[in-house]
């Protein structure tokens, strides 16, 4: 859950820019500031990263975004970002990739090596 607090000047709120992916679940007034909770929507959901690895990769060529990668064992998420989802989708499913010692500290390709690709679904958040 994502959460933004809102301070009112002049009760006047301060202006926010509001995301495609991202619903008003509730609000909660005290005193002069408004505290906002949001939950994240995904636009696109895939169930298994490995047996949809095809479709993910065409499904989003040249198409700027935002995604989610979700750990079904452990229940940890990573999001990203790219300005082109298919060729950052192509490198994540990249053995030598995810295993160069150049990924050491990336904790996405370091829990894909760990779990494997099954035991993780993917969120396309915003486009």
């Amino acid at each position: 859950m994502i959460a933004f607090i809102i301070n009112f000047v002049s009760g006047i709120p301060e202006i926010f820019s509001s995301l495609a992916f991202v619903s008003l679940e509730f609000f909660i007034e005290s005193s002069n500031i408004f505290l906002l909770f949001f939950t994240t929507v995904p636009i696109m959901i895939y169930n298994n990263t490995d047996l949809n690895k095809d479709k993910i990769i065409l499904d989003n060529k040249n198409k700027t975004g935002v995604y989610q990668f979700i750990n079904l064992l452990t229940g940890k998420s990573y999001v990203g970002s790219s300005t082109n989802l298919s060729i950052r989708f192509r490198k994540y499913y990249n053995y030598n990739y995810i295993s160069s010692p150049a990924r050491d500290k990336s904790i996405i390709c370091s829990s894909l090596l760990k779990n494997g690709y099954p035991n993780f679904k993917k969120w396309l958040l915003q486009f």
